[in-house]
C-alpha cells in the first residue's frame, strides 16, 4: 500500500479514509467544477483530491465541524500558537511521567467540560486521549480516558502539510444535515457541475458514531443517490459490503438492483482490533460510482 503521495489530516477521526486514499481517489473524476465532501469528517479526502475548481466541506457533527473550521480558517502560525498556549498552560509535556501527564490531561478535560469549550481545547484533548478518540457522555461532557501526550513534532508536521495542501484551494464549509445540503443541489441549475463524495456512517459497524445510523437511513441515502444519478450529477459512495463476516444486506440488494447502472470496486480491509469486538477479522470496503474513470 503506497500512500507516499497522500498526507494525513491533523484530526484523527473514526472512519477516516487516509488508509484507503490510494483505492478511492484514483477513481475520482480527473476534473470537476465543484467537489463536495458531504460527510466531511477529518477532511482528509478534500485535502488530497486536487482536481476541482471549488471544494465544499460539510460535517453535521458540531464538535468535529468546529475543529475543522478552526483548522481551515486559521493560519498555520496561529494554529500552532493556540496549541502551544494550551500545552504551556496545562504542562502537557511528553517528558513527564505517565501519572503527571494523566493528571494534567484531566485538568484540561475538566476545564473544557466546565465551559471553556474551544475547538483548540477539544483538539488538544483528542491528541492526548486514548486512540485520539473524541467521545461525549449523555450530558455532553467529553469523557475519553487519557492515552498519552500526543501533541508532538508529528502533529505539527501534519498540520503544516494540511495547511500547505489546502493553501491554493477555494474552500467553503457547512455544518448541516446531508439531506438539507442536497436540496441546494437539486435546486441548482447545473447539477452536472458537481462531484459528490459520500462517506456515511457504516451500518452494523462498532463505533458509537455508526450505531446512530439505521437501515432506513441507508435506504433514504440510496434513494437520493438514484435521484442524483437521474440529474447527471456524479457521485462516489464509500461503504462496506461485509463487516466482520456480516453481510450488509440492504447495500448488497441495492447494488444488485443497479448492477447495470453503477460501477462497484471492492477492497479487503482489516480494521484496528481496538474498534471491533471481532479482533483481526477483515471487512470488504466498497466504492460505488455512477460514472467510469480510466485510472
Amino acid at each position: 500500500m503506497n500512500l507516499d503521495k497522500y498526507t494525513k489530516s491533523p484530526l484523527t477521526y473514526m472512519g477516516g479514509k487516509y488508509s484507503l486514499l490510494n483505492f478511492v481517489i484514483p477513481k475520482f473524476p480527473k476534473e470537476c467544477v465543484i467537489f463536495i465532501d458531504l460527510f466531511g469528517g477529518s477532511g482528509v479526502v478534500l485535502e488530497n483530491y486536487n482536481n476541482s475548481k471549488l471544494y465544499l466541506y460539510n460535517e453535521k457533527d458540531k464538535n468535529i465541524f468546529e475543529i475543522m473550521k478552526w483548522l481551515f480558517k486559521n493560519s498555520y502560525e496561529n494554529i500552532i500558537s493556540d496549541l502551544n498556549e494550551i500545552q504551556n498552560k496545562y504542562n502537557l509535556l511528553q517528558t513527564l511521567d505517565h501519572e503527571n501527564q494523566k493528571k494534567n490531561y484531566l485538568i484540561l478535560r475538566n476545564d473544557y467540560n466546565e465551559g471553556n469549550k474551544t475547538p483548540q481545547m477539544l483538539y488538544m484533548l483528542s491528541r492526548c486521549s486514548i486512540n485520539n478518540l473524541i467521545r461525549f457522555n449523555s450530558s455532553g461532557g467529553f469523557n475519553t480516558s487519557f492515552g498519552k501526550i500526543g501533541y508532538s513534532k508529528n502533529t505539527i508536521k501534519m498540520i503544516k502539510e494540511f495547511k500547505d495542501k489546502i493553501s491554493n484551494k477555494s474552500i467553503g464549509i457547512d455544518n448541516i444535515d446531508y439531506e438539507e445540503y442536497l436540496v441546494y443541489i437539486y435546486d441548482y441549475s447545473k447539477p452536472k457541475d458537481f462531484f459528490i463524495y459520500i462517506d456515511p456512517p457504516y451500518l452494523g459497524t462498532d463505533t458509537e458514531y455508526n450505531k446512530k445510523w439505521l437501515d432506513e437511513d441507508d435506504i433514504k441515502l440510496f434513494n437520493h443517490l438514484d435521484k442524483l444519478n437521474e440529474l447527471n450529477c456524479k457521485w462516489a459512495l464509500s461503504n462496506v459490503i461485509i463487516h466482520n463476516g456480516i453481510e450488509h444486506k440492504t447495500l448488497n440488494n441495492w447494488i444488485e438492483q443497479n448492477k447495470n447502472k453503477y460501477n462497484v470496486y471492492t477492497k479487503e480491509k482489516e480494521y484496528s482490533p481496538f474498534f471491533t469486538k471481532n479482533q483481526g477479522k477483515s471487512s470488504i470496503e466498497v466504492l460505488i460510482t455512477n460514472y467510469k474513470e480510466v485510472e
